[in-house]
């Protein structure tokens, strides 16, 4: 019977582990979220001339239910709209747009593109 009762017991301590390993992890990955929106706010924004390279659509896995990671798994695919800018001097540049962000913007469009670090804001024609 005591061997029972340590086993239950070193069961228990390994959850306890296991739980705590976990929620570093996680800290860990909300931290560097953190980290990158506030580097995102300290660049100032950026507003170029700019062309529609190309529009790619992608479909992969599931979609999940809400944001930073909840599992959830909706049984949806997940689509992504991926578009990428030719500036003027060549350099390419790729942004994760919306349907709703993405709703005026054509191949070969050419206007003024606006960004801030990583982030897309606008591209106005």
């Amino acid at each position: 019977m005591g061997e029972g009762i340590l086993h239950a017991e070193h069961f228990t301590a390994m959850n306890i582990v296991l739980l705590a390993v976990a929620a570093i992890i996680i800290l860990g990955f909300l931290v560097l979220i953190l980290k990158s929106s506030r580097a995102n706010k300290k660049i100032p924004l950026q507003t170029e001339s700019a062309c529609v390279s190309e529009i790619r659509h992608s479909v992969s896995g599931n979609a999940k239910n809400g944001q930073m990671g909840r599992n959830m798994n909706l049984g949806m695919p997940l689509e992504r709209n991926m578009v990428i800018f030719r500036l003027d001097n060549g350099d390419l540049i790729e942004f994760s747009l919306d349907d709703h962000q993405l709703q005026k913007i054509t191949v070969q469009q050419r206007g003024q593109l606006t960004w801030q670090g990583s982030k897309y804001i606008s591209f106005t024609t």
